[in-house]
């Protein structure tokens, strides 16, 4: 096999390849062996036909159609091989002629390549660790936060309702004077907007089983477009009515919630201690990103346009299948905005050529620095990321196990090493700590390569630095909804129902139960995590890497 590779301006080369022809006749004739399973001929079984005479009925072009993708593919990955091309994109073949029996055959490929990047010098950046200390007022909060979570909500039958309480109702009514159906059951703590501000009102001062006649005029951009700019009659019943019961801070909710503490004293210590730890926690996380930061302004290198678009699109899979989970489509929620897709692309652009340079400064630190995840690192982030999907956890572990995905774990944990390796390196500022931290060729577990708690944000999925195949594929990366995002609207409710559906945020354990070390490991938005996400679906990754 001859090749030639021709650069070209912005980061794309031409790479001219002449395979030989026993190579090209390999093709052809793998090509007939799948084809003639597919094919009838007159005279010959199923299968039975010899290639002289599947040549001859359907012709050399047919065969031809079967045989020059694979050809393409295999030849081409050999020749950017030998000639030390990383593709980061589908190559655009092109080629003349079909090749007569004992022809070479030539074609040419262009497409775009990893740039070479010009590290700064990472090995001088030296970043404090700056740990925020842990107050009396800090511990009274977290305390504070654990009697919440652990409040229980209790009927109330002698009281009125009142902000703070739990109301049940059922709703009946019409909307421009038709009828509606009733919505039965619904509930929401007043004064924190669950309901239509209307229902609300009307509820305050009601005892379970008053009833209150309620007048809504639904706004023109009412969440809900077909009650929108209408008006409403509605019945509301309260059928429930709940108080709730915080625990005192005592030694019975001390021994409840941990298993080393009987006093409150005790307690006090503890969650004290679990701060700390937090605090420490995300003071490296802190010195992580600001070291990485450091390295990538540090950098020079010229941003492939395709791998920003290719970003940018995986930004806006993830942020669609986030609409999606609180029941927003994408489309809604633009026009809920007034914005068009090209709007949101173009203001996500800078965040998608930052996260790519992220990714590509990282890719060489760790090429220069020889860092590897190991065989055990992968297989254990197989099992991980296998394990999210519950009962299908089998499945997914053999998707994940295919050489593409095996290949994308693999980058993803390559990159969490090397931002390892840059936060060990600038708060030790000792070299050989470092490099144990980052590992080297099958060695050196760390806490990231496990986690994934180090990865760089934009970092899940490796198609983007893999050699491009057959088919363009992009990288899943983080995108994080935009807030103020809401369900689809109902008739009683702001936004959903007559229960309004707030969008909101789960606190980490840590926070619910500050006990717990399960907030200690990293700071939610310091690293973002390495590897496939639960929602990102392998099926997806497979094909974006085939």
């Amino acid at each position: 096999m001859k090749t030639e590779v021709e650069r070209l301006p912005e980061g794309r080369v031409e790479l001219r390849v002449e395979v030989d022809p026993p190579a090209v006749e390999d093709a052809l004739d793998q090509a007939y062996h799948r084809l003639v399973r597919t094919v009838v001929l007159p005279g010959f079984r199923r299968g039975h036909a010899p290639r002289s005479i599947v040549e001859r009925m359907l012709g050399r072009e047919r065969l031809w159609r079967d045989a020059v993708d694979p050809l393409v593919q295999h030849s081409f990955d050999q020749a950017a091989t030998e000639q030390g091309l990383e593709p980061v994109e589908s190559p655009q073949v092109d080629f003349e002629a079909i090749p007569a029996p004992g022809e070479p055959f030539a074609y040419k490929a262009v497409f775009t390549v990893k740039p070479e990047v010009t590290l700064g010098d990472y090995r001088a950046i030296r970043v404090p660790r700056e740990v925020a200390p842990v107050t009396d007022a800090d511990v009274d909060q977290a305390l504070g936060d654990l009697r919440e979570s652990r409040a229980r909500w209790v009927p109330e039958e002698s009281e009125p309702a009142v902000d703070g309480m739990m109301v049940t109702v059922d709703v009946t009514g019409t909307v421009d004077g038709a009828p509606v159906p009733p919505e039965n059951g619904v509930s929401g703590v007043l004064g924190q907007g669950s309901l239509r501000p209307a229902i609300e009102d009307a509820l305050r001062g009601a005892r379970p089983g008053d009833s209150r006649e309620v007048e809504i005029a639904f706004p023109a951009e009412d969440s809900d477009t077909s009650l929108a700019g209408k008006s409403g009659r509605f019945n509301v019943t309260l059928i429930e009515l709940k108080k709730k019961q915080i625990p005192e801070l005592d030694g019975e909710l001390a021994r409840e919630v941990s298993e080393g503490s009987s006093t409150v004293e005790e307690l006090r210590a503890e969650v004290q201690k679990t701060l700390a730890r937090v605090a420490a926690a995300r003071a490296e996380d802190a010195a992580g990103a600001a070291a990485r930061q450091r390295a990538v302004d540090e950098a020079t290198v010229q941003v492939p346009a395709v791998m920003v678009e290719r970003q940018l699109d995986s930004m806006l899979r993830d942020l669609e299948r986030q609409l999606e989970r609180g029941g927003v489509t994408l489309p809604a929620y633009l026009e809920q905005q007034g914005r068009q897709l090209e709007d949101l692309r173009a203001e996500m652009r800078g965040d998608a050529e930052r996260q790519v340079k992220t990714q590509l400064v990282l890719d060489a630190i760790a090429t220069r620095e020889s860092v590897e995840p190991s065989a055990d690192e992968i297989r254990r982030q197989i099992e991980d990321m296998a394990s999210q999907y519950g009962p299908s956890a089998g499945q997914v572990r053999r998707l994940l196990q295919r050489p593409a995905n095996i290949a994308d774990v693999r980058a993803d944990l390559r990159l969490a090493k090397a931002a390892r390796f840059l936060r060990e390196l600038a708060l030790s500022g000792e070299g050989q700590d470092a490099a144990e931290a980052g590992g080297e060729g099958e060695g050196g577990t760390t806490a990231a390569a496990e986690t994934g708690a180090e990865a760089p944000e934009g970092s899940g999925g490796g198609a983007g630095r893999r050699r491009a195949r057959a088919s363009d594929g992009a990288d899943p990366a983080g995108a994080d909804a935009p807030s103020g995002t809401t369900g689809k609207g109902g008739r009683g409710a702001r936004g959903g129902g007559t229960r309004q559906r707030a969008a909101t945020r789960r606190r980490g354990e840590a926070a619910a139960d500050p006990t717990s070390e399960a907030g200690a490991e990293s700071e939610p938005g310091a690293d973002a995590g390495a590897g496939a996400q639960p929602d990102d679906q392998p099926e997806d990754r497979a094909e974006a890497n085939a």
